[in-house]
C-alpha cells in the first residue's frame, strides 16, 4: 500500500517564516479513491511543518468517503519510517467527518504542543477504521497554521 501525497509533500518543501510571531499557513489536499478509503491504516501525507517552526492550529476538510457511517481517521506527525503516525503527536483522533463530509479542528494537545525540530515533519492523515463501502473518491484538505519557534 503506497501513501498518497499532496503536491506540497511531493515537492518536499514547506513555507517558512523568518520573523518571530509571524503566523504562516500551508494547505495540501490528498485524494483517496474507493479502494484506499476501504483500506485500514491508509496514510495520506498532507503538509510539511518546516524545521524550526511550531504548530498554531490545524483544520481538515474531508469529502464524503463512505456510503455508510463507518470511516474514521486521525491526523498527526508521520513517523520516520513513513508507515504510521508518531505516538503522542496527533492533532485529531477518531474523526468521523468523512462519513458525510465536513471539517474538524485540532483537538488533541499532543500535536499543538510540539516543540520545534531541526528537521521538517510531515503532517499526515491515517484511516483507522476503513469504509465498508467507500465512495468513488474523497478529498482530505489539511490547513496547517504555524510560526517560527
Amino acid at each position: 500500500m503506497a501513501n498518497k501525497k499532496s503536491t506540497r509533500v511531493n515537492n518536499g518543501v514547506g513555507i517558512s517564516g523568518s520573523r518571530a510571531g509571524a503566523v504562516l499557513t500551508d494547505e495540501g489536499t490528498v485524494t483517496l479513491v474507493k479502494t484506499e478509503l476501504e483500506t485500514d491504516n491508509q496514510l495520506g501525507e498532507c503538509v510539511i511543518l518546516p524545521a524550526g517552526h511550531v504548530p498554531v492550529d490545524l483544520l481538515i476538510f474531508a469529502g464524503d468517503g463512505s456510503t455508510g457511517a463507518d470511516i474514521v481517521f486521525d491526523v498527526g506527525v508521520l513517523n520516520g519510517d513513513g508507515d504510521d503516525l508518531d505516538a503522542n503527536q496527533n492533532f485529531i483522533t477518531g474523526s468521523t467527518i468523512a462519513q458525510a463530509g465536513g471539517m474538524a479542528r485540532a483537538d488533541v494537545a499532543g500535536g499543538l504542543q510540539l516543540a520545534a525540530s531541526g528537521a521538517d515533519r510531515v503532517i499526515a492523515m491515517k484511516i483507522t477504521t476503513p469504509a465498508t463501502t467507500g465512495t468513488a473518491s474523497a478529498d482530505f484538505t489539511t490547513r496547517l497554521l504555524y510560526k517560527p519557534a
